[in-house]
């Protein structure tokens, strides 16, 4: 039975039990997301693709529904302790976790734009997981990167990262990628509007 929504964030974030029983998250997306109350092509295409990651560490985005709270992504919960949370003695393996899986999303062409202690949980088991991507199109794999260098007292800091990334051989594996991810950007575009009615009655708006 549905039992009432656990309110997670303040105006944005609900745990939910469905009509099967399983617990998932209801995210409100922004109104920059859904433009007149409908969500945006481009939208739709990245968390269809966010679905479609085979990240095991990722976790599994069900689809977007609408609400009487409005447009709502919904996800899997995951029941853990925030980054934050877990011990330190855990965390240098973690990062090496994190780092992986985020390194494998990148390579699928998808960035996660929002890491923080808050969105990746450690499930009892020890298990790593991350939630609560971005919805926004954001397409640079840096982000990511020095967000988790953020977390990580071993990495230095972000300019000391910086400098050490800027040896030409480096320098060139990002011109490649930039160039890889702009084509990539170019296409997602032509690709959404012509998918823009197929993944509206896909994700029921």
């Amino acid at each position: 039975m549905p039992s009432a929504p656990v309110e997670l964030k303040t105006g944005s974030t609900w745990l939910v039990t469905d009509d099967s029983g399983r617990r998932v998250v209801h995210k409100r997306l922004a109104d920059d997301c859904c433009p007149r109350g409908q969500l945006h092509p481009n939208i739709a295409l990245r968390l269809q693709r966010l679905r479609e990651l085979p990240v095991v560490s990722f976790v599994n985005l069900l689809g977007v529904e609408r609400t009487e709270r409005g447009i709502v992504m919904v996800s899997q919960y995951i029941d853990g302790t925030p980054f934050d949370q877990s011990p330190e003695s855990h965390r240098a393996r973690h990062i090496r976790e994190l780092r992986l899986a985020i390194m494998s999303m990148h390579q699928h062409g998808m960035v996660h734009g929002a890491i923080k202690p808050a969105n990746i949980i450690i499930e009892p088991t020890g298990t790593l997981r991350i939630i609560d991507p971005s919805p926004l199109l954001y397409d640079d794999p840096k982000a990511d990167l020095l967000a988790i260098d953020a977390l990580d007292p071993q990495s230095g800091s972000a300019s000391d990262r910086q400098s050490q990334d800027d040896s030409p051989v480096e320098a060139q594996i990002d011109a490649r990628r930039r160039q890889r991810l702009t084509i990539l950007a170019v296409a997602l575009g032509v690709m959404a509007i012509a998918s823009a009615v197929a993944l509206a009655i896909h994700f029921g708006t």
